[in-house]
């Protein structure tokens, strides 16, 4: 009995060993133990309890709103593919959610959309976390009825046609994820040594799973002598790098020539359009040429883009910022120089100047046009607001305390101009 009981021991001590490691496409699933689950009878639960299923694990947060935006999706398939199919949400102990932050969630899920999520839901994981590691979610992975790794793979790839080809033992006809290590160049490995590098460029079109969305610095010895754009539109991209070129540039600023380059407003179309109008660049220059970073990524856009990104001087609608009338309602009265315009409960301009209050309106999403100062007033100022800008209205309000008002007018302004080749 005893070498029985030594020898079981060490049986699930090699199990526990392999649960631990990393697992590819091809793989065999161990009978992983499912701990702290919701929606389901017991609070356990094995991969073998859903035999000759077709099971999609899917990563998530609460915080994550792309994973909650899949939900109706997912609840919608496994409705309709029944036992055929389980989909299992995963919540792992690194988002940083625990039990009671899940179920406040699905409680509140219940209260909006009238309808319970009753998926199966592992919370607080660390080992299906270890097994399929990943950098990005939301984040799916595929196993067959034979519990091997079919894929990996991002949200649009949960369909119909997807999950009925992978239950019936067909090919898959999507592109795996791969999560790429965004501290690393993109698309590098250990291999390359980031002390010696001197120049690196990849730019792709295209969106590539595996990949977030935003922007990110390449710094070396503190200075920044690369940036990196991933999966971010061309116009977005263009306008940061002319951005880095003039800080003092406006995005109401940049004039987009083509409506390609803009992404439709509804959600699902932008979707569609970010899947082929994504772009990603990364881009790196030795450190003696940090000052001419952004010039060298705009020369590497305009080569390659099929696109052109140029500063030019054009006549333009604004709105003029302008006196009422002679009367000096703002002029400063000294002391220390505060910009607080960004202050969320009670902006102030303390002894600053009109470019500073003309630099933050053309930040508000609230004004469409661009700003320029009409006031000729070259002193300092004072001014608060205690209500705080959001639309034009309460803008003009504010401006007509101190005897300032915005004027609809044209003005040659330095802007800079996005076009085809």
């Amino acid at each position: 009995m005893r070498i029985r009981n030594t020898i079981m021991a060490l049986l699930c001590f090699h199990c526990s060993l392999f649960a631990q490691r990393s697992l590819s496409a091809g793989d065999s699933v161990p009978d992983l133990l499912l701990q702290s689950v919701l929606n389901e009878s017991s609070k356990t639960a094995r991969l073998s309890d859903f035999k000759d299923k077709l099971v999609i694990l899917d990563f998530w947060a609460t915080w994550c709103t792309s994973c909650l935006h899949g939900f109706p999706k997912v609840d919608s398939l496994q409705a309709a593919f029944g036992d055929q199919l389980k989909i299992i949400l995963v919540n792992s102990r690194s988002t940083g959610d625990n039990v009671s932050k899940v179920q406040a969630f699905f409680k509140k899920w219940e209260d909006r959309t009238k309808k319970k999520l009753g998926l199966i839901t592992v919370v607080e994981d660390t080992l299906l976390e270890r097994v399929f590691p990943h950098q990005l979610i939301p984040h799916y992975v595929w196993i067959s009825r034979e519990r091997k790794v079919l894929a990996f793979s991002a949200s649009d790839a949960i369909t119909a046609a997807n999950i009925s080809a992978a239950i019936e033992g067909r090919s898959l006809n999507f592109a795996m994820k791969k999560d790429q290590n965004g501290e690393r160049p993109i698309f590098s490995n250990e291999d390359l040594p980031q002390d010696q590098l001197l120049n690196y460029s990849v730019f792709i079109k295209g969106w590539f799973d595996g990949l977030p969305s935003g922007d990110r610095v390449r710094k070396k010895e503190d200075i920044i002598c690369g940036k990196a754009f991933t999966n971010t539109a061309l116009l977005n991209m263009y306008t940061a790098i002319a951005i880095g070129i003039d800080p003092h540039l406006s995005d109401k600023q940049v004039v987009a020539e083509d409506p390609d380059l803009i992404a439709p407003p509804s959600r699902e179309e932008k979707e569609a359009w970010y899947r082929e109008h994504a772009y990603t660049l990364d881009f790196t220059v030795p450190v003696e040429k940090a000052s001419q970073l952004n010039e060298r990524m705009l020369d590497a856009l305009n080569l390659y883009s099929g696109y052109t990104g140029r500063f030019e001087k054009r006549k333009i609608k604004c709105l003029v910022l302008m006196r009422k009338d002679k009367g000096i309602l703002f002029q400063s009265k000294g002391g220390k120089v505060e910009n607080r315009l960004w202050d969320k409960e009670k902006p102030f301009l303390r002894n600053g100047n009109i470019s500073q209050l003309v630099d933050y309106l053309n930040t508000l999403h609230g004004l469409k046009e661009f700003v320029v100062d009409g006031t000729g007033y070259t002193g300092n100022i004072d001014l608060e607001a205690k209500e705080g800008f959001s639309d034009l209205a309460s803008i003009q309000r504010i401006l007509g305390r101190y005897r300032l008002q915005l004027v609809e007018g044209e003005r040659w302004v330095k802007v800079f101009v996005v076009g085809k080749k």
